[in-house]
């Protein structure tokens, strides 16, 4: 439950009997800002898939991330739900399980921080195809889909490929192929 409440946004109440001040003047609060949007740019950089965006477009990217804790035992995407989002792991670990015909689960794999999973489901618009269950105590970034209604996210900016000439076949067949994939 805590770890929904934060993901919401929403703080527990402390029962303390200290009483704790802090200064939250304009300063503080750009660093703190900062400091978070660092930690963003900071999760966009360890994942393979982002590593052809220049610095303009993480920046972009980091600005949509939303902070995503969860706990351990916790589902964190549920077999045959509708994807809206990617998460980019930052730190904890997590089962890929799928649900069999039986009734039984069985794990495919295990993921460890840093990752990025439900990528596959938020480009195509197909339900996940396996749960994700954290093992221990996780903390995610989450990039939402722009419009969860439409079937894809309208088109920002052309994607542009560009493949040398001397590619031998069939690697030049198949590159062209994934690029209309995206077409």
């Amino acid at each position: 439950i805590h770890a929904a409440l934060r993901r919401a946004g929403i703080p527990l109440a402390m029962p303390a009997t200290a009483v704790f001040l802090a200064n939250e003047d304009d300063d503080r609060a750009k660093r703190k800002l900062a400091k978070q949007h660092d930690a963003r740019i900071s999760a966009l950089r360890t994942v393979d898939l982002f590593d052809p965006l220049s610095d303009a477009e993480l920046e972009t990217l980091a600005d949509h991330l939303r902070f995503a804790p969860f706990a351990g035992g916790e589902t964190m995407t549920r077999q045959g739900a509708v994807a809206h989002w990617l998460y980019l792991m930052t730190s904890g670990e997590a089962d890929i399980c799928v649900a069999l015909s039986d009734g039984s689960t069985r794990t495919l794999s295990h993921l460890k921080a840093p990752s990025v999973f439900g990528e596959m489901g938020l480009m195509t618009g197909e339900p996940r195809t396996a749960s994700v269950i954290a093992t221990e105590d996780t903390e995610c970034f989450r990039l939402d889909k722009v419009d969860p209604g439409l079937a894809s996210s309208p088109v920002v900016k052309p994607i542009v490929y560009y493949l040398d000439p001397g590619t031998p076949e069939p690697v030049r067949s198949a590159l062209l192929d994934g690029a209309r994939w995206w077409q």
